[in-house]
């Protein structure tokens, strides 16, 4: 559907097929589940009164030479066994970014990708406001195939829960300029080719179990006078 509407009305549940969204909107009341392949590209959202549950496949793209903006403005779960991937293309000139303004539950995977050359220029990029990034499943940086730069951003408070865990496989460095967030670790954060740079935190602490293993670590928080703390209960390694 380009540049159309879909309205729902009370529990609705997409369980085969192929949806493809295009400068559309998904609104109305009630969940919208998805166990299919759901293409969210350039300009769609779904509005505030939906909740969007993901057991399927969802993918964010954008189209060539485009770089809009494709937010889920009400709740949003990508639940256990759900895939979603946001995959920028050099190759034709588009970003990847997808704004959840009403927080995310992460209980599958979340994939940050980049395909094609010159993608040092267009980001992966995942931005959640309204609460938290919690994440209890997996969240990857993965590794392009093309040589060329690669540009990742997750800027969300992260809450990486027990079974949590953040692998960064891309040879660029991850960022979060999530200003003020509350940040904490209880799983595992593996930097085993990239690193992972937050900075303006307003706290941050690696719980008992929390292990965070591998490249490049950088935190950098608010100040003193601004009540930033960094604390460190688990390992870094």
């Amino acid at each position: 559907a380009a540049g159309r509407t879909l309205t729902v009305d009370g529990p609705t549940m997409v369980s085969d097929g192929t949806i493809n969204l295009t400068n559309a909107t998904v609104s109305g009341t009630g969940t919208f589940t998805n166990q299919s392949l759901l293409n969210f590209n350039h300009l769609s959202n779904f509005t505030s009164t939906v909740s969007l549950v993901n057991e399927g496949e969802f993918v964010a793209r954008t189209p060539v030479g485009a770089n809009g903006i494709t937010p889920v403005n009400g709740p949003f779960t990508n639940a256990a066994g759900g895939n979603l991937l946001i995959q920028a293309n050099g190759g034709n000139g588009s970003s990847a970014r997808l704004t959840a303004n009403a927080g995310l539950t992460n209980a599958g995977t979340i994939t940050l990708d980049s395909i094609g050359l010159n993608n040092n220029i267009f980001a992966a990029r995942l931005d959640v406001n309204g609460g938290a990034l919690v994440n209890s499943g997996l969240i990857e940086s993965l590794e392009m195939e093309e040589v060329g730069g690669e540009v990742r951003q997750i800027n969300a408070e992260i809450d990486n829960r027990l079974s949590g865990i953040i692998n960064v496989d891309s040879r660029a460095t991850v960022t979060n300029n999530k200003v003020a967030a509350h940040h904490s670790n209880a799983g595992q954060i593996n930097l085993n080719s990239g690193g992972l740079s937050i900075t303006s935190i307003g706290r941050f602490d690696n719980q008992t179990t929390g292990a965070i293993t591998g490249r490049s670590l950088t935190l950098a928080g608010l100040g003193v006078a601004a009540g930033a703390s960094i604390t460190n209960d688990g390992s870094i390694a």
